[in-house]
């Protein structure tokens, strides 16, 4: 019996050992191991939380003041985490399956600072709520503009807004904010340490972010419907999101934001879509915005106004089913050359205006294209060669100006070349078709045939005689010192030589009748005298500014025959010459070098203007030379003084300069006669010019 026991003792205790033993191998086959603790926690310029990646994590816990946020990765956008005023204490931990979870991290602290005498409000008129505004001086890192103040809702921005304020990095924008102001507003430009925006949901505009360089990623609310002139020169924007009711982006919006590599459109929007680096308006089929790596989707038909504006582009493929090319689709884009095809029926004005690096374009095949707006390729200063459309019957006004290189052949079908088509084209080849029955490059100039009117002249063209009309804008740009206008002309047009800064003399030919509007106005600076045909009958305001004018003839009060030669008398004491003339020297003795006229002689005279003032008739006496008498001119010859003919006495001549304006700075430059024969030139004298002719070395 006693074995017995002793036996079942034996087999309870073996069984109590191989349990132990079973249990011990199951409690260390179960043990888990550790996961490190997350190192270096810090929150960035962007409240972007980082640490170090623990090895074997699968994902980490961040603990914000007792809630938690999951992460898949070792970071987490904690700006829209901390969106009140206030102290938050973070901790990180790491996560796998199958393993225990980390040790927290050391504690790292995030301080929200209150916005009191950081902001400004002012109430509004009907006291139903406030505008806010940041103290330039004081508004520092993030800001939390509150919803409301004394129970009062904050609805939109004061007109200084934060303008400025270079201090802030973030801003949490409450929903009570219904309006970011007009475009002129543009409550946060010039933020430039400001790097993070939480958008009102209660505001369907927004505007008012230029200039915020700091700024990187940007998303809007589904309520925001438009975004106006916001984010120019935000030079470090990388990428922009748009909510589902999105459907205005204002042009130039997101220019010279060279570094924009992504746009992103929600799903569900109605009215673009995000296609090859392009948005696309779903209604129009249509470019409405293009960053610089964008390519221009098949079927597309329509690149909208502004599209491509400002772009890095340098080449770009347009598809075949597109129709119209939009107002300023290029202005300022880089790109170098481009073909249009032939399906293209519409192109708008300046939409090539300041593509600087455009060389070539080509309009291709049977083109559809039947005018070219005006400044299409205005200042595409680079522009060398151009094909353009078949049959294409306009050129608007400006159109190439500036172009100095460019190289072009003008179909027959062309019946209007409007002014200034070709302005500032000095240097730039221009043939028209023989076949065009309205105008004609004889003599490498544009000459409208109908009306033999100039209409574009270049240094090495040759005027041909039969012209008889110089047109507006005409020679405008040349490098010429000189320039004979042809004999057989009987008008200038407005603004016919403006801005020949090198020249010096210009002669005009007997038969001349009408000069108009600014016609030698900003001409050289040594463009300081002009002798005018006793033919002349009208002249339009401005034609002869700074400049000092001869003529055989007499003023209107002397000889009323001729309007033009009328002087005026302005407010108090000033007078004024027709065309804005510093002088003009009437009673001249003009003699002839074939039918162009120069100055033999000059007699003193003087007469009466008179203006009635306050009842009272009053009167001045003009003499017909006075101040500087720059000299006048003569084609081949060089005026070297001038002789006292009464008592032979000669004059010299000296350097002189004509100064005005209200800062008196110079605008006239060159040789005038002594200012001791203006005190001799007494009334009833007669004083001639001595001329010298220019002799040519025929051995160079």
């Amino acid at each position: 019996m006693k074995e017995k026991r002793t036996l079942v003792s034996v087999l309870i205790a073996l069984a109590a050992a191989i349990i132990a033993i079973v249990g011990a191998v199951a409690i260390l086959g179960c043990a888990k191991d550790k996961l490190g603790t997350p190192q270096d926690v810090v929150v960035d310029d962007y409240e972007i939380l980082r640490w170090s990646k623990v090895e074997g994590a699968e994902k980490y816990a961040v603990k914000i003041n007792d809630v938690y946020y999951e992460a898949q990765s070792n970071e987490l956008d904690i700006f829209e985490l901390t969106d009140k005023v206030g102290s938050y204490t973070i901790e990180v931990m790491a996560f796998a399956d199958g393993k225990e979870q980390s040790q927290p991290s050391e504690k790292v602290v995030v301080e929200v600072p209150s916005w009191s005498g950081k902001l400004a409000v002012a109430e509004l008129n009907d006291g139903s709520g406030y505008l806010v505004e940041g103290r330039i001086a004081l508004a520092e890192g993030k800001v939390v503009v509150p919803s409301e103040v004394d129970g009062k809702p904050i609805v939109g921005f004061t007109e200084y807004g934060f303008k400025n304020c270079t201090k802030i990095t973030s801003i949490i924008i409450p929903d009570t904010i219904t309006s970011y102001g007009d475009i002129m507003h543009d409550p946060f430009k010039n933020c430039t340490n400001l790097r993070r925006v939480k958008f009102s949901r209660g505001a369907t505009t927004v505007s008012g972010f230029e200039g915020c360089e700091m700024l990187k990623e940007v998303t809007f609310p589904d309520e925001v419907v438009s975004v106006t002139g916001i984010f120019k020169n935000c030079k470090n924007l990388t990428k922009v999101t748009f909510g589902k009711n999105f459907q205005n982006i204002a042009k130039g919006a997101l220019r010279n934001n060279d570094k924009l590599k992504e746009i992103v459109i929600v799903e569900g929007n109605p009215y673009f879509r995000i296609e090859s680096k392009c948005i696309i308006s779903k209604s129009r089929n249509s470019v409405y915005y293009a960053m610089s790596d964008a390519v221009i989707p098949e079927g597309v038909s329509i690149i909208d106004e502004g599209a491509f504006r400002n772009t890095k582009i340098d080449t770009l493929v347009i598809p075949r089913s597109l129709k119209r090319i939009c107002k300023e689709a290029f202005k300022t884009s880089s790109i170098r050359e481009i073909s249009v095809p032939s399906g293209v029926e519409f192109v708008g004005e300046s939409a090539f205006m300041y593509c600087r690096n455009l060389e070539k374009v080509i309009f291709e095949g049977e083109s559809k294209i039947k005018d070219l707006e005006q400044y299409t390729f205005a200042y595409c200063n680079n522009l060398k060669t151009i094909v353009l459309p078949s049959k294409v019957q306009k050129l608007g006004q400006l159109i190439f100006v500036d172009c100095k290189e460019l190289s072009v052949r003008i179909p027959a079908s062309v019946t209007t070349i409007e002014i200034c088509a070709f302005k500032g084209c000095n240097g730039a080849k221009i043939e028209i078709d023989e076949n065009n029955e309205v105008y004609s490059s004889e003599g490498n100039c544009i000459i409208h045939k109908p009306t033999k009117t100039l209409v574009h002249v270049s240094d090495s063209s040759v005027i041909p005689a039969y012209i008889t009309k110089i047109g507006q804008y005409a020679v405008t740009g040349l490098t010429l010192e000189t320039f004979k206008v042809p004999e057989n002309v009987v008008e200038i047009e407005s603004d016919a030589f403006k801005n020949c800064e090198n020249m010096k003399d210009i002669y005009l030919p007997e038969g001349l009748k009408k000069i108009g509007e600014r016609a030698f106005n900003n001409v050289g600076f040594c463009f300081t005298s002009l002798i005018v045909p006793n033919s002349l009958e009208e002249v339009g305001a401005s034609a002869f500014a700074n400049c000092e004018i001869y003529t055989g003839r007499m003023p209107y009060e002397m000889d009323s025959s001729s309007v033009w030669t009328k002087t005026q008398w302005g407010e108090g004491y000033h007078h004024t010459y027709a065309g804005n003339a510093v002088v003009i020297v009437f009673g001249c003795e003009l003699r002839y070098d074939g039918k162009y006229p120069f100055v033999y002689s000059m007699i003193q005279n003087e007469y009466v203007i008179t203006k009635e003032r306050e009842g009272e008739l009053q009167q001045r006496t003009i003499k017909f030379v006075e101040e500087v008498l720059f000299i006048p001119k003569r084609e081949g010859y060089i005026c070297v003084g001038a002789i006292g003919i009464n008592d032979s006495v000669n004059f010299d001549l000296y350097e002189a300069r004509l100064l005005g304006g209200y800062e008196m700075k110079p605008i006239r430059k060159g040789m005038a006669i002594s200012l001791d024969a203006l005190e001799w030139l007494k009334v009833g004298k007669t004083l001639k010019i001595s001329y010298e002719e220019i002799k040519t070395d025929i051995n160079g």
